[in-house]
């Protein structure tokens, strides 16, 4: 599922690194469109408002 943020979430959230523990809230957005072999695909993203981060034992809220 893709993430996205805006302005200091989006630093944030290009940062993180696989394995990070992160809470996101925000809109979910759905996406449908046909492929160039003509197959229906679905995509979904979050625009982020809010987000939690768990580093080095210790909650981040953004």
């Amino acid at each position: 599922m893709g993430v996205v943020g805006f302005g200091p979430l989006a630093e944030i959230i290009a940062n993180h690194e696989k394995g990070d523990l992160i809470s996101v809230s925000g809109n979910m957005q759905v996406k449908q469109w046909t492929d160039k072999n003509d197959v229906a695909q679905t995509g979904y993203q979050v625009f982020v408002d809010r987000l939690s981060a768990l580093n080095r034992g210790q909650y981040v809220y953004y």
